[in-house]
């Protein structure tokens, strides 16, 4: 992370998409305009971060089509505001990486780990509610979130904080 933070000239830094053992992303992955692999069905990986060619982000069910970047994440936890119920059995708790959207169209990267613990955190069903209620008490005014990689393949660079990755991350969001 903090190479690709001096090679790409970043502000901040944070893990992206998922991806698989053999260095694949899962999902759909659109850099630059370019197709870098395809969008598939799942119920967890549900939502699509999506930047148009004028700039404008989205983060929604469905990609934006003809996007110079769309990225297949999940699943989304917040949705126009809404908390989105989260039915998922036997998952472990940890760090968790998300982008949310506010109702000025900013993007905000929220990271969540526990004191102490850096790499453990909350289980994903309980992240919808951490978000709205971290949102509300900050007045970040969030209206769509979604969860990207978290866990020890996750990292999180910015002026006033920086997690490492344990393992390597497949990709990353570079704010320049």
């Amino acid at each position: 992370a903090e190479e690709a933070l001096s090679e790409y000239d970043c502000s901040r830094l944070t893990s992206g998409g998922f991806y698989t053992k053999e260095n694949s992303p899962i999902g759909l992955f659109v850099s630059e305009g370019k197709l870098a692999s395809k969008q598939i069905v799942s119920a967890l990986f549900n939502g699509y971060i999506s930047i148009s060619n004028e700039g404008e982000p989205s983060i929604n069910y469905s990609p934006v089509e003809g996007a110079s970047l769309s990225l297949q994440s999940g699943p989304l936890l917040l949705k126009d505001g809404k908390t989105l119920l989260l039915n998922i059995k036997n998952e472990d708790k940890a760090r968790r990486i998300v982008l949310g959207q506010n109702i000025q169209n900013d993007l905000i990267f929220i990271s969540i780990y526990e004191k102490g613990s850096v790499f453990s955190g909350p289980s994903l069903e309980e992240l919808p509610k951490i978000i709205k209620n971290f949102s509300d008490r900050n007045e970040f005014n969030v209206i769509d979130a979604i969860n990207l990689d978290g866990g020890s393949a996750s990292a999180f660079i910015s002026p006033d904080l920086k997690l490492t990755e344990l393992t390597r991350v497949g990709s990353f969001l570079c704010v320049k």
